[in-house]
């Protein structure tokens, strides 16, 4: 009788550190994911993109990556105007939780565009009217090669940053006269929130240049190049920076006459995590083509 109880009691204390792994809520890691952008050209006031399913691939123990391997992530099939996310400004994308290991790429899956429907497209503005030019997609996927990974019982945030500007293109229907249309070759980095800080300052608007777009731009440790624009007020902010040491330009565009403005802040370096304000006001030289 008593080594049926010892049995039964054993038996228990099994069953009940088995339940304890399957309900123990830090045997699992979470990924979060955003999209942001850089702004493109002036010219575009609206760049919207269709993203129907957002997948994680994870790698095998052999290190290779297969088919079965891909988790879905997150199904918005919403379409989104990116510029609507820029200046720091996040879209979620949406949160899963995902066993401790490394993970390789994600991916966004772009429907095509239909004879009677849209689902990516730019609004162009030229010569003062503002038309609505389809958007067509490289790829009906979008691929992020981009270790990163997830542990135990941590929220693991990650934004991806379009980078507009160089991601649109006119096809050559475009040059030969016909329909516009444009072209998305996704340039794209992953950061992670968590060790990415950022750069805000003030140019000091001159009647000269105060109503042209003016453009910051840098470079990261990576050879990624991150830009923003600032607003009416000359504010500006670089999101989503890796820590090192930065230089930034300040542009417009020229002028008919060839004219043009531009200045330099060099050496400003950026931590994990934190922001950098330039309590300097800066100043545009005039330059000539």
């Amino acid at each position: 009788m008593k080594k049926a109880l010892f049995l039964l009691f054993g038996l228990t204390l099994v069953l009940l550190a088995q339940g304890c792994i399957r309900n123990n809520p830090y045997s699992m890691g979470k990924l979060e994911l955003f999209i942001t952008d850089a702004p493109p050209a002036a010219n575009f006031k609206e760049v919207n993109v269709t993203i129907t399913k957002v997948e994680i691939c994870k790698e095998n123990e052999d290190g290779n990556d297969e088919d079965n391997n891909w988790i879905t992530l997150s199904e918005p099939n919403e379409m989104i105007n990116l510029l609507e996310f820029s200046g720091g400004k996040l879209k979620d994308l949406g949160v899963v939780d995902l066993k401790p290991g490394q993970y390789n790429q994600i991916r966004m899956h772009i429907p095509e565009n239909e004879t009677l429907k849209s689902y990516n497209y730019v609004m162009v503005e030229k010569d003062g009217i503002i038309s609505k030019e389809d958007l067509k997609v490289a790829s009906r996927t979008i691929k992020l090669v981009n270790p990163f990974i997830i542990k135990e019982g941590i929220t693991t945030q990650l934004v991806v940053d379009f980078n507009v500007a160089h991601s649109i293109s006119n096809d050559q229907g475009a040059e030969q006269g016909q329909n516009r249309r444009y072209v998305l070759t996704p340039v794209t980095r992953v950061e992670s929130l968590s060790t990415t800080g950022a750069i805000a300052g003030r140019v000091i608007l001159e009647p000269a240049y105060e109503d042209l777009l003016i453009r910051v731009t840098t470079i990261d440790p990576k050879g990624n190049e991150i830009s923003t624009i600032c607003n009416e007020q000359g504010e500006f902010t670089l999101s989503f920076l890796p820590a090192g040491l930065y230089d930034l330009t300040f542009t417009t565009p020229a002028g008919e006459t060839g004219v043009y403005y531009e200045a330099a802040y060099d050496g400003v370096e950026v931590e994990n995590g934190q922001s950098v304000i330039l309590t300097d006001g800066i100043t545009l030289q005039e330059q000539a083509l």
